[in-house]
C-alpha cells in the first residue's frame, strides 16, 4: 500500500548519490532517484548523503520554498536556472525558458560548486511566461528585446540590430518605427518567417513612422501575422 508524502518525500537511490546532495534529482523507470539529463526534468533536490542502491533519498519538491542548491557556474540572483546531467544548476538562457529547461529561480548568486539558495518551479521544467512591456529602442545602438511586447524602434540613416529568439512558443511582438530620419531603410536581422511559413532572416523597416511588423514566435520562427506597414518595408 502507498503512502501520501508531502516535502520534503523519499524516493530509494538508485546507486551512489552521496557528492549530489544538493543537486536535482528525477525518477527513473524502477521509481528511484537518479540524477537528471542536462536539461532535463527534476521532482526535486537531493538533501542527504545516499551511499548505495536503494538507500533512502530525502528530497525537496516544488512547494518547499527556498532550498539548497548546488551550483555548475556563476550565477545571480533572479537568475532562472536549468541542470546539467550531474544535477547541479546553473543559468538557464532565454532559449533556455523557451525549451522549458528552467527549473528553479535563484534567490542568491554564487559560484560554480557554491551552495546557494533557489525557488524550485514544476519539476517538468514547464516553459515559463517573461515577456512583456515595451522597448525604446535606437536601432545600430540597442539591441531589439526579445521580451519585449512592443518594439518602438528609432531609426537614423541604414543602420541594423537583431532580434533575439521568442522567449516561449507563442509569444507576440510587434514593431513600430517611431523615428525615421535620413531616408532610412533599417534592418532587423533574425529567424523570421512570412506568412506562409516561409523562413526569412532580414526584416526591413523602410521609410515611414508606424507599424511595420507584427509576429508570433511558433519555437522556431517569428512568423509573421498580418501584412507589414510603412512604405520600403519587408522579409527576404
Amino acid at each position: 500500500m502507498s503512502t501520501e508524502q508531502k516535502n520534503p518525500f523519499e524516493l530509494p537511490a538508485s546507486g551512489d548519490l552521496s557528492a549530489s546532495v544538493y543537486c536535482g534529482v528525477t525518477v527513473d523507470a524502477t521509481g528511484a532517484a537518479i540524477l537528471p539529463s542536462a536539461g532535463g526534468p527534476i521532482v526535486g533536490v537531493l538533501k542527504n548523503k545516499a551511499l548505495a542502491a536503494g538507500d533512502p533519498c530525502r528530497i525537496s519538491g516544488p512547494g518547499d520554498g527556498k532550498t539548497k542548491l548546488k551550483l555548475g557556474g556563476t550565477v545571480t540572483a533572479g537568475d532562472y536556472l536549468k541542470v546539467g546531467a550531474d544535477g547541479r544548476f546553473s543559468t538557464a538562457s532565454g532559449g533556455d525558458v523557451a525549451a522549458g529547461e528552467a527549473v528553479a529561480i535563484a534567490t542568491t548568486g554564487g559560484s560554480a560548486n557554491d551552495i546557494a539558495t533557489g525557488v524550485l518551479l514544476l519539476g517538468s521544467g514547464a516553459t515559463l511566461v517573461t515577456s512583456g512591456g515595451v522597448q525604446s529602442a535606437t536601432l545600430g545602438t540597442d539591441v531589439p528585446s526579445n521580451a519585449a511586447d512592443v518594439i518602438y524602434v528609432s531609426t537614423t540613416a541604414t543602420v541594423t540590430g537583431a532580434l533575439g529568439n521568442g522567449l516561449r512558443t507563442g509569444q507576440q511582438i510587434a514593431i513600430v518605427q517611431a523615428v525615421a530620419a535620413s531616408t532610412p531603410v533599417g534592418t532587423i536581422t533574425g529567424a523570421f518567417a512570412d506568412q506562409v511559413g516561409t523562413a526569412k532572416t532580414t526584416l526591413a523597416l523602410g521609410t515611414a513612422v508606424g507599424f511595420i511588423f507584427r509576429g508570433i514566435w511558433t519555437g522556431t520562427k517569428w512568423r509573421q501575422v498580418d501584412a507589414l506597414g510603412g512604405t520600403a518595408s519587408g522579409l527576404s
